[in-house]
C-alpha cells in the first residue's frame, strides 16, 4: 500500500521538476559570494609620454598622487598607502584613478579615470557577477 501512495504523488513531482526549468521558471539565484581584487592599477598613455615625463596617481577623486611605478611602457599602481586611502582596503572597491603625469616645465594631465573591470560571470546562464580584475586605464593626451 505504502508503494501506490508514493507513485501516486512521486510521479508528478517528478514531471513538475523537470517541466519547471524549460517554462523559465528555474530558480535563477546568485550565490551570496563577493569578489575582491588586489591586483595593481595600470595605466597607457597615448600617445607615449615623454621620456622625461613623471607620473603621480592614486585611487579616488579627492586624494594625494604618489608616484607611480613604470613597467614596459606603462605604469602601476598598487592597492596599498600611499595610493589608497587611509581605513580602505585592497579589494578593487575603488573604482576610479587620479593621474597627473608631468614635466618639469608643465602638466600634461591631471584628471580622474573610471577603472575599467574585466568580469568573468557565473550561474547556470552568466547571470552573476563573479571574479573580476582591473583592466588598463586608457589616458590620451595632446602633445
Amino acid at each position: 500500500m505504502n508503494r501506490r501512495r508514493q507513485a501516486r504523488w512521486t510521479t508528478p513531482v517528478l514531471v513538475l521538476a523537470a517541466l519547471l526549468p524549460a517554462s523559465g521558471c528555474a530558480v535563477n539565484a546568485c550565490p551570496a559570494v563577493g569578489y575582491s581584487y588586489d591586483g595593481p592599477a595600470v595605466i597607457r598613455f597615448a600617445p607615449v609620454l615623454p621620456p622625461a615625463a613623471t607620473v603621480a596617481s592614486c585611487f579616488g577623486e579627492e586624494c594625494t598622487p604618489a608616484a607611480a611605478v613604470a613597467a614596459s611602457g606603462d605604469w602601476k599602481v598598487p592597492q596599498e598607502a600611499p595610493y589608497i586611502p587611509a581605513g580602505s582596503i585592497a579589494a578593487g572597491e575603488i573604482r576610479s584613478l587620479r593621474v597627473v603625469a608631468a614635466t618639469s616645465s608643465e602638466v600634461l594631465v591631471d584628471g580622474t579615470y573610471e577603472i575599467p573591470i574585466e568580469m568573468e560571470p557565473e550561474g547556470v546562464f552568466g547571470q552573476c557577477p563573479g571574479p573580476f580584475r582591473f583592466e588598463p586605464v586608457a589616458v590620451e593626451w595632446e602633445p
